[in-house]
């Protein structure tokens, strides 16, 4: 019987190919700690087959199928190809795929939407264009194709089905024979990063993961109010300061001087971990001191009527409370979650948002000012104020008319460029540190003010920031360093340098309502899940989640002094170990294994 010939447009289908190959082969150049040899080769043959896969179910269309479906199809294709353009930008700006960031979007459809659309810093104009390119793209690539396809047939290039066939299944062969060889004896964290940029987003043959046992169930949280009487002359003022996206290291004596002078007089750690790599992790482990692992839109949901347990503890306690925002607390619905429905545990609530022609550094100052006015209204003790600040969000924002103190910039930020070439990375990270200096110029005078008196005062960030240190860029893509140690700095009054050597060497935001109440009812416990920097016997360890939208996280670090360990938990399977860092793996391993007996619940 003779075989089945089809008529081929290689010029399309190899543009194609060439196209797949070069964003997939740029993104394998830009991998660190991956050899090339012979990775490269699983890149090229992932790549091959899905060229090839297109091309074969596209001649089955065309052969049996009306042209209309021939014409979805293309488009399909064409969706396809732009996906992989974008996956690139998605994973080297957000460190995650395309796909899964749909999933997001789709998961906030009808809820959070807006939120996230403001969240990027892109302009609605700019949204808009880019669905108008994306159309004209799709009818662009109709008519390439039918181009293609005339000059295709000036010299016919005919294929066998069998040929078809033999060509798909041989590089399928090799593909797996290389996958069984050479993937399996790389690292799960160079392994995850391999496949993040692969075509297909997996292997035949992933390496072998280290495996923790606890149980599926975290443990319950007990919501209990205090019972204990704080006297009037035991309430001294709180201010708590959450700064968008500070990391630890950018704090210096030249980008943020008065910053560096207070965490130089008082308390901070050696090591100091963000609840997690985006503000509403952060926020929820701040303000409800629970671990970042409970969290999600449903959990968030039950606790808007009644809002923060560690707030309500503080109105136990007689203190009123301000708070003072330039961030979007709906995201996420966290400013209900925090401050219960309707703000009803704001004593008074200022909020001076963002966007269109007033920046954020405009709403910052505006803060600023209305903090330092009331507090000279809101004289005596038994008042927290809590202050969002927010023009060092990604944009990053200063007033222009006082001019760059650090030059050359980026203006404004090009996103697209940012993802595909270091080039401009100086710039932008000049324009982040021109926003740190400015919120630092308006911490200042306040920090100089209460220098020398019973002020309580805290000062962090939500998160940090990655300027690809590890392959990422801003915030949101992985628990690196850049993006979970952050400014973690308190001032006790006047007994701070008291306090110094008691502090331990380690905490997270979790920690800080539980300090600021055993500071004040001096040593009493709470039923919240952080622990006081000053208590003897705490868990020496921090939890650090993963951005996951608006789901429970699947991600998330472990980490004490001597190390951390970052680990996946997907669909209630057992926790997995994706990498770790420190020298005594083996005994790290075994501690955390008990470490999670603090979280978990111990199984039967």
């Amino acid at each position: 019987m003779k075989s089945r010939v089809f008529e081929v447009n290689y010029i399309y289908f190899g543009i194609l190919f060439l196209s797949l190959i070069g964003v997939h082969g740029y993104s394998f150049m830009l991998l660190q700690n991956v050899e090339a040899y012979p990775f490269c080769i699983t890149v090229f043959l992932q790549c091959f087959l899905e060229a090839w896969a297109l091309l074969f179910v596209s001649l089955l269309i065309q052969k049996h199928a009306h042209k209309t479906f021939f014409y979805t199809f293309l488009v399909g294709s064409c969706f396809l190809l732009l996906a992989h353009q974008v996956d690139f930008i998605m994973i080297r700006l957000m460190g995650v795929t395309i796909w899964y960031l749909l999933n997001l979007v789709y998961a906030e459809m009808g809820d959070n939407f807006i939120e996230m659309i403001k969240a990027t810093n892109i302009s609605f104009s700019y949204w808009m264009l880019g669905a108008f390119s994306i159309f004209a793209f799709f009818v662009l690539a109709i008519l390439f194709f039918h181009s293609t396809e005339r000059l295709a047939k000036k010299k016919k290039l005919h294929i066998s089905l069998k040929s078809l066939l033999l060509f798909f299944l041989v590089p399928l062969s090799l593909l797996a024979l290389s996958d069984r060889v050479f993937l399996r004896k790389i690292s799960y964290k160079n392994y995850a990063n391999l496949c993040q940029i692969l075509p297909f987003k997996t292997t035949f043959f992933p390496p072998e993961r280290e495996v923790i046992s606890v149980s599926e169930t975290l443990k319950k949280v007990h919501r209990v109010a205090s019972d204990v009487q704080v006297p009037q002359e035991k309430r001294p003022p709180i201010y708590i300061f959450v700064i968008e996206s500070l990391r630890e290291d950018f704090i210096t004596s030249e980008i943020a001087p008065n910053m560096t002078r207070f965490r130089e007089e008082n308390v901070f750690f050696d090591v100091a971990a963000s609840g997690g790599n985006a503000s509403h992790f952060s926020w929820f482990t701040i303000f409800h001191s629970q671990f970042p692992l409970r969290f999600s839109k449903e959990y968030i949901q039950k606790t808007i009527p009644e809002g923060s347990h560690a707030i309500s503890l503080m109105k136990d306690m007689g203190y009123k409370v301000h708070l003072y925002s330039s961030a979007e607390l709906a995201f996420y619905h966290m400013g209900e979650s925090i401050f219960g429905k309707d703000y009803k545990l704001a004593d008074t609530f200022f909020e001076f948002p963002h966007g269109g022609k007033i920046a954020a550094y405009q709403s910052d100052r505006e803060v600023m000012m209305e903090l330092i006015k009331d507090e000279n209204e809101f004289f005596g003790d038994g008042h927290l104020f809590i202050v969002f600040l927010d023009a060092t969000h990604f944009g990053y924002s200063w007033p222009k008319e006082d001019g760059d103190r650090f030059f050359p910039i980026e203006e404004p930020i090009n996103y697209i460029k940012a993802a595909y070439t270091n080039s401009s990375l100086e710039k932008i990270k000049n324009r982040y540190r021109n926003s740190i200096y400015y919120v630092d110029s308006l911490l200042g005078s306040f920090l100089e003010k209460h220098q020398a008196d019973e002020a309580v005062i805290l000062v962090t960030g939500d998160h940090g920031e990655a300027f690809y240190e590890e392959g990422h860029i801003f915030h949101a893509s992985s628990l690196s360093q850049s993006q979970i140690h952050v400014p973690l700095y308190y001032k006790f009054g006047n007994v701070t340098r008291q306090l110094k050597e008691k502090a331990s060497k380690i905490s997270s935001h979790i920690d800080i309502f539980p300090t600021l109440i055993d500071f004040i009812k001096n040593g009493a416990e709470t039923s919240l899940e952080g622990e006081s920097i000053f208590k003897l016997d705490r868990w020496p360890y921090t939890l650090t989640a993963r951005y996951n939208g608006g789901k429970e996280p699947f991600e998330f670090c472990l980490q004490n002094l001597e190390g951390k360990m970052i680990l996946q938990r997907k669909n209630g399977k057992p926790l997995k170990v994706t990498s770790f860092t420190g020298s005594e793996n083996a005994k790290f391993l075994k501690n955390a294994e008990k470490a999670f007996e603090h979280i978990y619940l111990s199984e039967m």
